[in-house]
């Protein structure tokens, strides 16, 4: 069963032996995602591998943290129901929960991150903060961790957002994926 943070009481929490566990913090967007995907997609995928790895994790406690599922998506506001944060926003955003977490004596903390656009400014964020803090904390994309695997099996020369790669693991974790809409879509100029 996955340690969903969320699900959790304070009592529980404080009884965890923190040297046994890591927290993952799934980090996203809200955004357009085609026509076939909705707009949570780069938030739910994270999210979703977080609480799977959760589930078959082994010699350590992988607590998943709430998602946050806003990111930076100026770049899709042409797109209605897109909602943005401003890069320091996100940036202030990250580093307060994962003081928060380390406040609370976790010391090992994975930023999972699922959207391109996030990933500049979380690379800040976490520098930023382990010039503060005592504690190991990394960024990873999600779609680094299964690249080799991506490489072997998409049909596109590269990826690109909405794409098969991503409709397909958004399919894979159960997210609604309307396929009678998804189509070769790449999006009109940023707005």
């Amino acid at each position: 069963m996955a340690l969903v943070l969320e699900r959790l009481t304070w009592k529980e929490v404080d009884e965890l032996n923190r040297d046994e566990c890591v927290v993952v913090v799934p980090v996203g967007s809200f955004e357009q995602h085609g026509y076939h995907m909705p707009l949570n997609t780069d938030a739910y995928i994270p999210y979703k591998l977080a609480l799977l790895s959760s589930e078959r994790a082994s010699g350590f406690k992988l607590i998943v943290a709430p998602p946050i599922t806003y990111g930076c998506s100026e770049h899709y506001m042409g797109f209605p129901g897109t909602i943005s944060l401003r890069t320091e926003t996100l940036k202030l955003l990250v580093k307060d929960v994962c003081r928060s977490i380390i406040r609370h004596g976790f010391r090992r903390i994975i930023v999972l991150n699922g959207h391109g656009g996030n990933f500049a400014p979380l690379q800040i964020a976490i520098r930023e903060l382990k010039g503060e803090v005592n504690a190991v904390i990394a960024l990873v994309n999600w779609w680094d961790l299964v690249a080799d695997v991506i490489r072997g099996v998409r049909e596109s020369k590269v990826m690109h957002h909405a794409d098969e790669v991503e409709t397909s693991v958004a399919l894979a974790l159960g997210q609604r994926v309307m396929m009678d809409k998804a189509v070769d879509f790449v999006p009109e100029p940023f707005s």
